[in-house]
């Protein structure tokens, strides 16, 4: 019997998730799936959305920008997985969606586990690459995901990658190519920590042979910054895991 509750009325999904619990697995009508409340903003994104004009100019000039709209009301992932859905790309389904929360299918075990129950290293570098190579094709299909980390990438039950979490609606601020820079930076980031991080530059090397230009233009023009905070003797003091990141990412072949 499974753990989680079975879920078959709307109106019980209610007392499943709340503000201290606002993701929990569940059966809805007998599909394993997650039960989810959209998130508030957390502050580094409301600090990016406040920075999208300086951040456009500096980062995406000279790049198409076509803002994204979103039906109001309605949770910004549901639409997202709904597009991203018809477009063939492998993300959760929506099972159910109402304007403060929602159902999606389990999507299957994350590559963060997976790497961490993966005792052959062969094996651990084998899949960041294929994970490296696969979101340089889902940018090149033009999609952009905004958690691109390992804990947010999944194998499906078909044995593909796939993807979750799409809670932000960045692309109505920001153009594509930058916000698939983004993405890059976040999967290297969630590297820099674990057990392939000597790796990292050939992993990051399977992405950018792949990629689409225009996000690698981005990361080059912002790789001059990135090299001058890594160097920040006062970020190493405040935030010394963010600093091992920067200095990790700035040492990176992106403006190879």
């Amino acid at each position: 019997m499974s753990p989680h509750p079975s879920i078959e009325h709307a109106a019980d999904l209610e007392t499943v998730v709340d503000a201290r619990h606002p993701v929990r697995p569940v059966i809805w009508r007998g599909r394993s799936g997650f039960a989810k409340r959209p998130a508030s903003l957390r502050s580094h994104e409301r600090i990016l959305l406040a920075l999208a004009p300086l951040i456009r100019r500096w980062l995406g000039k000279d790049l198409p920008f076509h803002p994204v709209r979103y039906e109001k009301g309605w949770p910004v992932e549901v639409q997202r997985l709904r597009r991203l859905r018809a477009a063939g790309c492998a993300v959760p389904e929506v099972l159910h969606a109402e304007r403060d929360l929602f159902v999606s299918s389990d999507a299957g075990p994350t590559l963060a586990q997976l790497l961490a129950d993966q005792v052959d290293a062969g094996v651990r570098l084998q899949w960041l690459n294929e994970a490296a190579r696969d979101l340089a094709a889902f940018h090149q299909a033009g999609h952009w995901h905004g958690g691109a980390q390992v804990r947010n990438l999944v194998r499906t039950p078909e044995g593909t990658l796939g993807r979750i979490d799409f809670e932000t609606a960045l692309d109505a601020r920001f153009p594509l190519a930058l916000l698939q820079a983004f993405d890059a930076a976040l999967f290297f980031s969630s590297i820099v920590r674990s057990r392939e991080s000597a790796a990292l530059p050939d992993i990051a090397r399977a992405y950018l042979d792949d990629a689409p230009e225009d996000a690698r233009r981005v990361l080059r023009r912002g790789l001059p910054l990135l090299r001058r905070m890594a160097r920040s003797k006062l970020l190493r003091k405040l935030a010394p895991k963010e600093a091992e990141r920067l200095r990790s990412i700035a040492a990176l072949p992106l403006d190879g």
